[in-house]
């Protein structure tokens, strides 16, 4: 007997329906997961990539170059999508389902943030701009930037201090 397992198929028991009954495997039926592409291929912490394949159902696990990411959502048997954790580094997606890992054949690239840390710029010894709250990507969120034109004249380079 020969059987094609659905996109939407899981790991589990395998039930054979016959005209005298049902057979239930004794035996796990694994369907491995597979990665067929993902989008974007870079961008920076923070940022989500959808993920497409097939065996995506039961995902458990996704990371980033080996980075567990914290957050992701199956979307359906074919798609999921997740965040692109602290600490991730440019390497392969892999996705981690009950019936084994897939590990993209891509790589994906982690660029640097234009904003990151808890930053506050002075020039000489008054404060006259600030860059606040933790930042990824471009600001926004619970980024806040101020400037003071009257304490730091136009030109003026602005020195950092903290993360």
């Amino acid at each position: 007997m020969t059987a094609v397992v659905p996109a939407t198929g899981t790991t589990g028991a395998v039930t054979v329906a016959t005209p005298s009954g049902f057979r239930v495997s004794s035996k796990t039926f694994r369907v491995l997961p597979v990665i067929s592409s993902f989008s974007p291929t870079s961008g920076t912490v923070g940022i989500q990539v959808v993920i497409k394949g097939t065996g995506l159902t039961q995902t458990t696990k996704v990371t980033f170059g080996g980075v567990k990411a914290t957050a992701f959502t199956v979307n359906s048997a074919t798609q999921v999508t997740a965040t692109v954790p602290t600490g991730a580094v440019t390497g392969k997606i892999s996705i981690t389902t009950a019936g084994g890992t897939a590990t993209s054949s891509g790589t994906f690239t982690v660029s640097a943030s234009t904003l990151a840390g808890h930053c506050v710029y002075s020039c000489g010894s008054t404060r006259c701009g600030q860059l606040t709250g933790y930042c990824v990507g471009s600001v926004g969120g619970a980024c806040r930037q101020t400037f003071d034109p009257i304490h730091c004249p136009v030109g003026q380079p602005f020195k950092r201090q903290g993360l």
